[in-house]
């Protein structure tokens, strides 16, 4: 979790040299745990330059909200039920681009870091790090860049920069495959099944296959495995 403890700096100083002090930094508060969320808040409302814009309950809840209430950014859960962090995430992202998720999760596997920022994503924390470092997350987001958590400071580089590969391939192919289908064609390219897919975006595995079929008949594939081979080349996977 995500340590509260006391320490000997000062928490404005870590945000306002990057903000306006005239104009607080309006978050959005989403977790389904009481506790870790009031401890959020708690932590929060240390810095004078931050304000709470409103709490939610799960993912559904977050997307919902994103849409009603100003915000500057998103403090989110991964782990959620009804709709993951970065279900809710795709979804808020689809709605307004220029929004900023900050993603917590206990888990620090890289591949669910790869997720997180392919989901938009500004930033990434895992749940143990301290006062500290989650405020610094938050300046870092404000200013305008992307932030992971420092256990996966040396994945930087190469997290972005395969980010920056998919967002130019992706160009490439907009005018063939809609959003979802390039969503579906990386989560393929992942090794996830259509029940796994289906789950990602609430959506029927049927309902994956057939946008399966489609991709597959756009860009006259045959197979799973040629679907594969085609991110490979589009830089999609490696």
């Amino acid at each position: 979790m995500v340590t509260y403890s006391e320490t000997s700096y000062s928490t404005d100083s870590l945000i306002e040299s990057e903000m306006d002090a005239s104009k607080p930094c309006r978050v959005l508060l989403v977790d389904d745990h009481d506790i870790m969320r009031q401890g959020l808040r708690m932590l929060l409302e240390k810095a004078s330059h931050v304000t709470i814009s409103g709490e939610a309950r799960n993912g559904a809840e977050a997307v919902e909200l994103a849409l009603q209430l100003p915000h500057d950014l998103v403090v989110m859960d991964f782990q959620m039920p009804e709709m993951d962090g970065v279900q809710a995430c795709q979804k808020i992202m689809e709605a307004n681009s220029a929004d900023r998720v900050l993603i917590i999760s206990a888990h620090k596997e890289e591949m669910l870091v790869r997720r997180i920022l392919a989901s938009g994503a500004k930033g990434f924390i895992s749940k143990d790090s301290d006062l500290h470092e989650f405020l610094a997350a938050i300046q870092c987001i404000m200013s305008g860049k992307i932030y992971l958590s420092q256990n996966f400071a040396q994945l930087e580089g190469p997290i972005k920069a395969d980010l920056n590969r998919r967002v130019s391939r992706r160009k490439k192919i907009s005018v063939d495959l809609s959003e979802r289908e390039v969503q579906i064609v990386q989560l393929i390219s992942d090794g996830l099944t259509s029940q796994e897919i289906g789950e990602h975006f609430g959506l029927s595995p049927r309902t994956v296959e057939a946008h399966r079929r489609n991709v597959m008949k756009k860009l006259g594939l045959n197979s799973t495995a040629e679907i594969v081979k085609f991110c490979m080349k589009l830089g999609y996977v490696h």
